[in-house]
């Protein structure tokens, strides 16, 4: 199935764009769409948002699936479907 993968930040030229899209297995969790982002980006991405430790992505980050964010919810861990956005947020600091 189809997701759009949506970021901002330092996570756009990693991603190829703000906005992508990737095919996933039908009843992904969205822990599952990240590995398959991380297989398809490279490197590059991986050392972004994967603790080598845990080999887990870093907690910093914030998962929004279409417009709601996943905290309150099952995490990683929720069940996407065809046609999910997910938006990816970097920790940002500033001042």
């Amino acid at each position: 199935m189809r997701i759009k993968v949506q970021t901002i930040l330092d996570l756009v030229p990693v991603l190829g764009g703000f906005q992508t899209e990737v095919e996933v297995p039908s009843g992904a969790s969205v822990r599952e769409a990240v590995e398959v982002l991380v297989r398809l980006r490279g490197e590059e991405l991986e050392k972004k948002l994967i603790d080598p430790a845990s080999g887990q992505p870093y907690r910093h980050f914030r998962w929004v699936l279409n417009g709601r964010d996943l905290a309150p919810y099952q995490g990683l861990d929720t069940t996407l479907k065809e046609g999910d956005t997910l938006l990816i947020i970097p920790p940002a600091s500033g001042g």
